[in-house]
């Protein structure tokens, strides 16, 4: 619910405030009698489901109509939208979120014009309602920037009031620079429990749509006299969103798009496209291979790079890879030297996935290298069958060269023949576009396990004499989608940009400037994230950060590693006892899924970003006159289909060596599969428990 109430509360701050005063205006009045005037049987429940009488709030109804056309000789396409939500308070928690609306940000998708009202509906049957006039502006300040909202009190509720209201909205444009409008998703879920909902798309003849319900979503009807389509829904329960969960794979969701013009993907004009056809992708593919003005400019500047490095004689594939690297310093590397210098960007400068396509597509084909051209959606967003948004869509070239491998249009931190994780496994559509006729088949993409995506780490431990202090130096090698996310907060982009000019740029290397002040502050942020990160993971106090530095970037394909130093001080480990101590050597893996979050009923299937695994060995520098009882604790063992946890230790003379392993054996796990994933996470939750006692000897 609060996802909605935001969605919708984002709106307001663009309304005329004289047209939802008191007295309404003539249009405002119109909408007000469209939406409340009219008996509506999916707005008349008052009453909550037994079911749900110990939840905070019910949406008792809740409606979306979206409408587009075409009007005034086709010069100019209308859009309406209306929003109806009816939601019962049940207990105090809700009265108190619904007592007071904020809104400040304007979300300019919906249209130019709203209408908003808002009534509360007493247990009596009595109904007030709230004028937006009484409203009062609000400001707030962070450092120079002063930003506003509005604030909205809505007096009197109490358990058991019904909270009605509407968002109209209208806008008129340009059927000359508008080609289609932002997709729209709309999950069946909420924060509360919905009793009864229903979603209507109407389009006049003149417009594409592209729309689909996904994960057992009803499907729309088609209401051949009102010439619209409408899909009914009920009886949901709240939303809940777990660990390792898409709300695109899992929840009942709808999403369109409406497009003004034709393109590959839409169907027929005027009516609904639920499916993405092979007839579809044969449209698509002829718009490859392709030379344009983006291409020859390339090659250009290309043989002239390959020239003035002597690199001309290399062979058709280590032309290829250069090629890539070249393109992703040109117009990657190059723009992210521009942000830093404050430079004005050149947005033509900057090249989207059919422009790295085609030429790719055009070098390939000069080298005599056998590809195919293959399109693919993110496994967080769609399985293919279902794919229906295209802008969804990722394009890939499979080079069928003396090694197998795929290409995308690269990002700061991609590397040559790397497909991201997200893609991983995925199914897609090979289209050959060199043959006639072109021929389009489904293949699977390849899929890399957890030894790919992996973590290492070598953890040193020394502890100060009090023992209330340890002194950590690890060195972390991170592989695959497990560096994703520790590349953009470690790597220093000054360091990326010195390596590309290096090795990619036709003149000599270095020659930009380093804005040193930027420098400073993003070598700050990124000490701040790392000693975060540490407090998050060992959930203990980070006294001290002393070093951090990076050895490998992980941005090239002879180096796919991003591995980093770091050294530290953590407190908090330790726990005196007497003349004895209380280690807490377990926590040294890090923080691992709970007991409470494990223990929690889960009804949603498994996504995680993919397979991976985690290795630490650690050393344990003990002081001297101590001996250690309980290391059979850390000795554990649990593996099953969908991934384990090993670990062990040793003591040798005042060393004690931990080693565990934990891997994930893939990246989506039926829910059927939760409780073997349950058992293994269950072992390593317990290893991060264990204590260790150094006794004096």
């Amino acid at each position: 619910m609060k996802k909605i109430r935001l969605f919708i509360l984002s709106t307001l701050c663009i309304i005329t405030y004289p047209s939802v005063a008191q007295q309404l205006s003539p249009a405002a009045q119109e909408v007000r009698n469209e939406i409340w005037g009219v008996s509506d049987t999916d707005f008349s429940a008052t009453a909550v489901p037994e079911k749900w009488n110990q939840e905070s709030a019910v949406i008792l109804g809740r409606s979306f109509r979206f409408e587009y056309g075409l009007k005034r000789g086709l010069r100019e396409i209308y859009k309406r939208i209306y929003l109806r939500e009816r939601v019962k308070l049940v207990d105090k928690a809700a009265v108190e979120e619904y007592s007071e609306f904020k809104f400040q940000q304007i979300d300019k998708t919906w249209g130019e014009k709203l209408y908003f009202g808002i009534k509360v509906i007493k247990t009596d049957g009595t109904e007030k309602v709230i004028p937006l006039s009484e409203s009062v502006k609000m400001q707030t300040q962070q450092g120079n920037n002063t930003s506003y909202y509005q604030k909205l009190a809505i007096p009197d509720l109490v358990p058991g009031d019904i909270i009605d209201y509407y968002i109209f909205s209208k806008q008129l444009l340009s059927a000359t620079t508008t080609s289609s409008l932002p997709p729209r998703t709309i999950p069946l879920m909420s924060t509360y429990p919905i009793v009864r909902q229903k979603i209507v798309l109407a389009i006049d003849p003149y417009i594409y749509l592209n729309a689909r319900a996904y994960n057992q979503a009803p499907d729309f009807l088609y209401d051949e006299e009102e010439d619209l389509y409408i899909l009914r829904d009920g009886n949901r329960e709240k939303l809940e969103a777990p660990q390792w969960f898409y709300e695109n794979r899992s929840v009942p969701i709808l999403k369109f798009q409406v497009f003004f013009k034709e393109i590959a993907f839409t169907g027929k004009k005027g009516k609904a496209n639920f499916a993405i056809k092979k007839a579809n992708m044969l449209k698509f593919a002829a718009e490859f291979p392709a030379k344009d003005k983006t291409v020859t400019s390339f090659y250009k500047q290309f043989r002239a790079y390959l020239k003035a490095r002597k690199k001309h004689k290399l062979s058709n594939e280590e032309k290829l890879k250069e090629a890539y690297y070249f393109f992703r310093h040109q117009y990657q590397i190059t723009t992210l030297e521009k942000i830093l210098s404050l430079q004005k960007l050149d947005m033509k400068q900057l090249k989207l996935e059919k422009d790295f396509i085609k030429i790719m597509g055009y070098l390939l084909t000069k080298y005599k290298i056998d590809y195919e051209i293959v399109v693919a959606v993110s496994r967080k967003t769609a399985s293919l069958d279902d794919w229906i948004i295209p802008e969804d869509l990722a394009i890939l070239l499979k080079v069928n060269g003396s090694t197998h491998h795929f290409l995308q249009n690269p990002v700061f931190y991609d590397f040559y023949g790397e497909i991201r994780p997200e893609l991983q496994g995925v199914e897609g559509y090979a289209i050959q576009v060199n043959s006639t006729p072109k021929t389009v088949r489904k293949i699977r993409l390849p899929r890399l396990g957890h030894q790919y995506h992996s973590s290492v780490t070598h953890t040193e431990v020394w502890m100060n004499e009090g023992m209330n202090t340890w002194k950590v130096k690890q060195t972390v090698t991170l592989k695959g989608g497990t560096r994703e996310s520790y590349q953009t907060f470690l790597n220093d982009p000054y360091e990326m940009i010195r390596e590309s000019t290096l090795r990619y740029d036709k003149t000599e290397a270095g020659k930009g400037k380093v804005n040193e002040v930027i420098q400073q502050r993003l070598a700050e942020k990124r000490d701040e994230t790392f000693k975060a990160s540490l407090k998050n993971e060992f959930d203990v106090s980070v006294l001290a950060l002393k070093q951090l530095r990076v050895l490998e970037n992980g941005i090239w394909d002879n180096q796919p590693t991003l591995k980093y130093e770091s050294e530290f001080v953590l407190g908090g480990i330790a726990q005196k006892i007497g003349s004895s101590y209380i280690i807490e050597a377990g926590k040294l893996i890090g923080k691992q899924v709970d007991m409470k979050t494990l223990k929690k009923k889960r009804i949603f299937d498994i996504y995680m970003a993919h397979p991976r695994s985690y290795k630490h060995e650690i050393t344990i520098h003990l002081p001297d006159g101590y001996q250690v009882q309980g290391l059979d604790k850390l000795k554990k063992e649990l593996k099953n289909q969908t991934g384990g946890f090993v670990s062990n230790a040793q003591l040798s003379g005042a060393v004690l060596k931990i080693q565990t392993y934990k891997y994930y054996s893939h990246g989506y796990e039926p829910l059927k599969q939760w409780g073997k994933m349950k058992d293994f996470l269950k072992v390593a939750y317990q290893f991060t428990q264990q204590k260790l006692l150094l006794k004096k000897k």
